[in-house]
């Protein structure tokens, strides 16, 4: 049951005229709603597995397609995607430009993938305040990798201006 508590305040002004029944105050409210994007990828990690590069020279991921949602409060909404570094094996590299990534959804794009540079993936003046789209990443085979398991990281940012 919910505690109700009065307060009971009496006050007396001696030689004060009868005090008006209503006073009204103007009170300014003021609410700030900067621009604002939660995004959500899944899966988030990807895997390519062996193949011959004769036969499969594009080896699509594991785990394709990346689901990209993004819910946003902006005037525009981008999201952009960066290779930390190259496909890395101990000491063997992997070029991370072989990875490239097609899209689906309005407004998304596709790409490559470059080291410490932001790829664009898409630009918004978003109607809605959900986006969502579809990439699916590819690796270019080749005869020319090393034998290993190769790891890189790729940072998705999503920015509302």
């Amino acid at each position: 049951m919910p505690l109700t508590v009065v307060l009971l305040l009496v006050f007396s002004l001696a030689g004060v005229a009868q005090a008006e029944r209503v006073a009204q105050v103007p009170l300014d409210l003021e609410i700030k709603a900067p621009p604002r994007v939660r995004l959500t990828i899944t899966p988030n990690a990807l895997i390519f597995r062996d193949a011959d590069p004769d036969t499969t020279p594009v080896i699509a991921a594991q785990g394709n397609p990346v689901q990209v949602t993004m819910i946003c409060r902006g005037e525009q909404i981008m999201l952009t995607l960066r290779g930390t570094d190259h496909l890395v094996s101990g000491a063997d590299t992997i070029e991370v430009g072989n990875i490239t990534w097609s899209a689906t959804g309005a407004g998304f794009l596709g790409g490559r993938l470059r080291v410490q540079e932001e790829v664009p993936v898409g630009k918004w003046q978003p109607t809605s305040p959900i986006i969502q789209g579809t990439l699916a990443f590819f690796l270019a085979n080749s005869w020319q990798y090393a034998v290993g398991t190769y790891k890189t990281t790729v940072i998705f940012t999503a920015s509302a201006l």
